[in-house]
């Protein structure tokens, strides 16, 4: 989902250290003398500690590659959502968050419940990372982001995403902070679901009654007028819920907007089925 677009501010989580760009996504691999228990060697096995402790495999990055290929003898986008899940989000945390974070974020996430994801490319900072220009500012005992995430691998489906910002600019790679932030979008999206779910029964409950030869004008009027209305409504939220991406063309939120406000229009317009529904109540009252 690209909810972070636009100008935005969100109450942020900040991971136990920043984030540094040239080292996040790789281990430490073979430090030191030959037979000696190198700090690396150390850390992997802290590492591992903690994923069985929170209901990991405690696996390696070797049995992470091997389930990536399988996953992608299916399904390519299957296997990179997986990675972007496992590697880029719960590895993370799993390496650089408190004891809390983990005890907080890290069960829902290792059994699946929750989905992950990194927030890391911008629109004029891809591969180029140092080049981010969200910024994050601490208020208080929390931190400010304000700026603009793109390509975000899991977005749409993420429960808990971690977001590099700048901190520091003056410091380049070493001025990057890893944030953990939830997704901030479920009251908006339970009153949508709420909305679709009472269309759908009132939609087939008349649908079932004319199926009996019971046909009433008030309802029928009624149910596309509250069909129609309330998928404009839907479709209106969901441009609120990605920002300045819903407004534009490239994101399909504008194309759900006209369709569904199509209904408010076609086959007699909002106004005239309210006229029915008024009729029908005067004729039984006459």
């Amino acid at each position: 989902m690209r909810w972070l677009s636009g100008p935005d501010r969100r109450r942020c989580e900040r991971t136990d250290r920043g984030t540094d760009t040239a080292q996040t996504n790789h281990p430490q691999i073979l430090s030191g003398k030959a037979g000696a228990q190198s700090p690396g060697d150390r850390q992997e096995q802290q590492v591992q500690r903690d994923e069985v402790e929170f209901g990991g495999s405690a696996m390696g990055y070797l049995d992470h590659v091997i389930v990536m290929e399988e996953i992608s003898r299916v399904s390519a986008v299957v296997g990179l959502s997986y990675g972007a899940h496992s590697n880029l989000c719960v590895n993370q945390l799993v390496r650089n968050g408190s004891q809390a974070q983990k005890e907080k974020y890290l069960p829902k996430l290792l059994s699946g419940d929750h989905v992950g994801a990194l927030a890391m490319s911008e629109p004029n900072a891809g591969s180029d990372v140092v080049s981010m220009k969200l910024k994050a500012v601490k208020k208080g005992d929390h931190y400010v982001l304000n700026g603009n995430k793109f390509w975000i691998t899991n977005g749409p489906e993420a429960d808990v995403l971690i977001i590099y910002a700048k901190t520091e600019p003056s410091a380049n790679a070493r001025g990057i902070t890893a944030f953990i932030l939830e997704k901030l979008l479920q009251g908006k999206m339970a009153d949508m679901y709420i909305r679709l779910s009472s269309c759908r029964q009132y939609v087939y409950n008349v649908a079932q009654a004319c199926d009996r030869g019971h046909f009433s004008a008030k309802d029928c009027a009624g149910v596309i007028l509250y069909a129609a209305e309330t998928a404009t409504q839907a479709a209106l939220d969901g441009i609120q819920c990605l920002g300045g991406n819903g407004y534009i063309n490239d994101y399909p939120m504008g194309r759900f907007l006209r369709d569904a406000k199509l209904y408010e229009i076609g086959a007699g317009t909002s106004e005239v089925r309210r006229l029915i529904i008024g009729r029908a109540f005067n004729a039984m009252y006459k």
